[in-house]
């Protein structure tokens, strides 16, 4: 009976007016930040889980044909050496592929696209309900309204 509410409440086309919300995506994108700074400045190592779509890799690779797909990343050794936070973006290198064939490229996503940050023995952290409008404004207001909190009143 629990889990029938709790899916129903999940399913509820108001949660997404709320997980959708400006609001909401910022505070979740705030909270996906501080986080993922507490965990780097601890020396803790930790893994992200996203969608292969919403990643960037510089060098451009062709390794996930399928950007449906979630994807985890384990941001230990060198990934983790590299990891940092940019323009609200998360950043690490990492190589991909075997032996000889292996390509570094740098890893980048927008920080509200990270669907869960878990432990390396996959103890979840975190878990991200925001849903995030494809609003280029929304985008450029929110980042405004970052930078110059308190100017207007919030």
């Amino acid at each position: 009976m629990v889990i029938c509410q709790i899916l129903e409440e999940l399913v509820n086309p108001k949660n997404d007016e709320i997980f959708s919300s400006a609001n909401f995506v910022q505070n979740s994108k705030n909270h996906i930040e501080s986080i993922i700074k507490n965990l780097i400045s601890s020396d803790f190592k930790f893994a992200i889980i996203l969608k292969a779509e919403n990643i960037t890799l510089s060098p451009s690779l062709d390794i996930f044909p399928n950007k449906e797909e979630f994807l985890r990343f384990d941001i230990v050794n060198y990934s983790f050496e590299t990891a940092e936070i940019i323009d609200d973006k998360f950043v690490f290198r990492a190589g991909f592929g075997s032996g000889a064939n292996v390509e570094e490229a740098e890893v980048s996503m927008k920080l509200f696209h990270i669907f869960q940050i878990l432990t390396l023995d996959t103890k979840p952290l975190f878990q991200n309900f925001s849903k995030p409008k494809l609003d280029e404004n929304l985008e450029r207001r929110n980042l405004f309204l970052s930078k110059n909190k308190g100017l207007f009143g919030k």
